[in-house]
């Protein structure tokens, strides 16, 4: 897969009218990895600190519940 870093243009050659009859262009291309784990990371790693903090959050809402209704 590529993507595109840069795009230069040059007109040159115009009509009468203002209009070019030449247009040059340079594209930079950079290649990048396919790999879908590195586009993603470690995706069970990924979970495990959503769930983590997820139940970090849960706590956090139990003790404040808690301590409103005492």
């Amino acid at each position: 897969m590529y993507v595109i870093e840069g795009l230069n243009q040059t007109k040159t050659e115009f009509f009468r009218d203002g209009m070019p009859r030449r247009i040059e262009f340079t594209l930079s291309l950079k290649r990048v990895d396919e790999s879908l784990s590195d586009m993603f990371g470690d995706l069970s790693a990924q979970l495990n600190n959503l769930q983590g903090t997820e139940t970090s959050a849960l706590s956090d809402i139990s003790k404040t519940v808690g301590g409103l209704l005492s």
